[in-house]
């Protein structure tokens, strides 16, 4: 709304993708529309394949480009996704106008995070436009150093704990010296020790001792 009719040539689309193709209309003043989707052995989805009127063809400002635009290959060959990240895979997918379907995430794989390890249906598999594949994904839990905490009041000791992605575990109250009463005096594991996020930190913690109370009676010999 609100642009001044003028004449302008329209640009050559085909090849581009669909949002490339608005933006180059846009900066003419002119509209897209889709006017057909279309099975497509060469096109990656979302590529557009034909246009009317052709290019160089004068249009007022305002008016509509109708496009044709792929749907990629009416049946494609699955690939290996192995080894590939997930974002690659779902790339692949795209590109054979396949959907990328439920995402297992396997978390005792020693396999760097974020590779594919697993997929369903299996390599070679041919399968309709638009259908969906499964991934099992390598999701190992991040690894984290246990902090230094012996000395820290327990407050702050639990606070340092989390922040490292870590829990605080088991707490147990000793008589200890050396340490003031509420004080962290030892940690289990050790400082430094790697665990995985989420995995606890047990602190030991100083107690208050008892009054010693004791009777006796006091005999003093009057010379």
């Amino acid at each position: 709304g609100g642009w001044t009719q003028r004449k302008v040539e329209v640009p050559s689309l085909t090849g581009q993708k669909v949002e490339e193709a608005a933006a180059d209309l846009d900066k003419e003043k002119l509209r897209m529309k889709v006017i057909e989707t279309r099975f497509d052995e060469v096109n990656a989805p979302g590529v557009i394949i034909g246009q009317d009127p052709a290019p160089e063809t004068q249009l007022k400002t305002g008016e509509a480009v109708g496009v044709v635009v792929s749907s990629g290959p009416e049946s494609a060959r699955l690939p290996q996704l192995k080894d590939m990240t997930l974002e690659e895979a779902q790339k692949v997918l795209e590109s054979l106008g396949l959907k990328l379907g439920e995402v297992v995430r396997n978390l005792e794989s020693e396999r760097e995070r974020g590779t594919v390890i697993g997929q369903n249906p299996k390599e070679g598999t041919v399968l309709p436009n638009g259908s969906s594949v499964a991934l099992t994904v390598s999701d190992p839990p991040l690894l984290r150093q246990a902090p230094d905490v012996v000395g820290t009041p327990l407050a702050q000791a639990k606070r340092e704990i989390e922040s490292a992605g870590l829990k605080l575990g088991e707490m147990r109250t000793e008589f200890a010296t050396g340490y003031e009463v509420g004080t962290v005096f030892k940690q289990s594991p050790e400082e430094g020790t790697q665990l995985r996020e989420g995995d606890a930190v047990d602190v030991w913690v100083v107690k208050a001792g008892e009054v010693a109370r004791c009777k006796y009676q006091l005999q003093l010999e009057i010379k």
